[in-house]
């Protein structure tokens, strides 16, 4: 309960100083509290004209104060201790000495200890408040004698000079320095043991931080050391990645020079249109022409893989079309096809590596007949050829073998070559499934019904119309998403 009242009207928001001194506020005025009912009840049996200064300065004072603290008017309760005690002590000591009588010394000790509340609720640091109570307690003390001799009540002080009331006086008065002395003392003391526990506590965190820091230091090294370490690799790599990236180019020129060029093309065909887009620089997919014993060939390849490593079978295509056609004089489609898959599991030794590489092909041979029409021979491994015939509605469509070339195929399996007769105007498309495999941001296919039904609709257009709407409805359906797989379409007209 005690410990309570004393921190009466403390709260966090105060500061250490505001807060120490409502504590002490709060202890006189349980202190006047005390002193007020002794001499109410000296007052009672003794002076009752007196009975209500007591109250007044010493109960009435010390509810007052306690009530102004717990609302937070705490600096008017320090002026409040300061002052009523000290004005009613003297008051109270000047209705009970007459003029004739001696000045009382129990009940002076008592009135100058009352000036101590000054410097014990207010001091230098409050100027505003010290100094004008100190002015008043000096004029109080200065005209305190001439005071109680001004004041003529006929009341005798006799009684008061008792050896017993002047012992209870005195036991008042040093109980009251006493009770002052040890609350101050043990608010020292707890200040100084708050003080040090603070001062543990801070060196315990001092410990603390330099250890974090010893920590953070080590960590910083290990970080500078690892971030180094970092960039050594990624300059390594970075270096690597340009020498890679160099090769892939001069991969890519190398490619791009064993590709049929536009005159080539222009020269075997009267019209046609070329959709080339590799997903990685270089391509896995490829087309090839020749001319060979008045017959043109044009093959469409798409190789296992994308990239330098589809690159790399490309070329071996390249050269084993060459030996196969140029060289051996091989013109039957179908049997091209046989002798490349032959070739391809001889070349990469897949009997003995387990090489499962391979690719899915179309073979293409025309032949001008004397009347104007073509011959055209077709035969494909997993690929189909389209051919739109001039003057009539839709598209019409060879299928291709269900075999693909090198690798582990069923052998049973022969490659089949089918042959149409084509007016003059006929256009041919072909390519590889890079296009109709296209996924959108959905995870959707472009399709090859999609892939019919544009060149459908755009048939009675010319060969780069063509193109562009092929290419406008790609880059449409890849919007927000990468491309997946290498791209080759081609389209010619006979």
């Amino acid at each position: 309960m005690l410990k309570k009242i004393l921190n009466t009207g403390i709260t966090p928001e105060l500061s250490n100083y505001l807060r120490d001194k409502v504590y002490l506020s709060n202890a006189i005025a349980i202190l006047l509290e005390l002193m007020g009912v002794g001499f109410t009840f000296i007052s009672f049996f003794f002076a009752p004209k007196t009975i209500l200064l007591p109250i007044i300065g010493g109960i009435g004072c010390g509810f007052i104060v306690l009530a102004l603290n717990k609302y937070g008017k705490n600096t008017f309760s320090r002026i409040l201790v300061a002052t009523l005690p000290s004005v009613t002590s003297t008051l109270y000591f000047a209705f009970v000495v007459q003029n004739d009588e001696p000045i009382i010394n129990s009940l002076y000790l008592i009135a100058l200890t009352f000036g101590l509340f000054v410097f014990l609720v207010a001091d230098q640091r409050e100027p505003k408040i010290f100094i004008p109570l100190v002015v008043y307690m000096g004029l109080l003390f200065f005209f305190m004698e001439k005071i109680i001799y001004w004041i003529d009540v006929p009341m005798s002080s006799s009684f008061f000079r008792r050896g017993s009331i002047e012992i209870m006086n005195y036991c008042i008065g040093i109980g009251m320095l006493i009770y002052l002395m040890w609350f101050l003392l043990n608010k020292n003391l707890m200040t100084e043991r708050q003080n040090y526990q603070l001062i543990q506590a801070l060196e315990y965190q001092k410990q603390e931080i330099a250890t974090q820091n010893e920590e953070l230091v080590q960590q910083q090294e290990e970080m500078k050391a690892q971030q180094d370490f970092i960039n050594d690799r990624n300059t390594k790599l970075s270096r690597k990645n340009k020498l890679i990236q160099h090769s892939i180019q001069a991969a890519s020129a190398i490619q791009q020079a064993v590709l049929p060029g536009h005159q080539q093309l222009e020269r075997y065909f009267s019209d046609y249109f070329l959709i080339y887009k590799p997903r990685d620089v270089v391509s896995g997919d490829f087309y090839w022409v020749c001319q060979h014993q008045s017959c043109t060939f044009l093959a469409v390849i798409d190789c296992t893989g994308h990239g330098v490593p589809g690159a790399f079978m490309t070329l071996i295509a390249n050269h084993l079309l060459d030996r196969v056609i140029r060289i051996q004089n091989i013109t039957n489609t179908a049997d091209i096809l046989s002798h490349l898959h032959n070739n391809i599991k001889q070349v990469l030794r897949q009997e003995e590596t387990q090489n499962n590489n391979g690719m899915d092909a179309i073979i293409i041979k025309h032949t001008q007949l004397p009347n104007h029409t073509f011959d055209i021979q077709v035969a494909g491994a997993k690929n189909g050829l389209l051919y739109k015939l001039p003057q009539q509605p839709g598209l019409l469509e060879t299928k291709g073998t269900r075999k693909s070339i090198g690798g582990f195929q069923n052998e049973e399996i022969t490659f089949e070559a089918t042959t149409i007769h084509l007016p003059p105007g006929a256009i041919l498309y072909a390519g590889s499934d890079g296009l109709e495999d296209q996924n959108n941001f959905q995870r959707k296919k472009f399709t090859r019904k999609r892939l019919q039904d544009i060149l459908e609709e755009h048939a009675h257009l010319n060969l780069t119309k063509q193109k562009e709407a092929l290419e406008m409805a790609l880059e449409a359906h890849m919007s927000q998403t990468k491309q997946r797989d290498d791209i080759l379409w081609m389209g010619i007209k006979l």
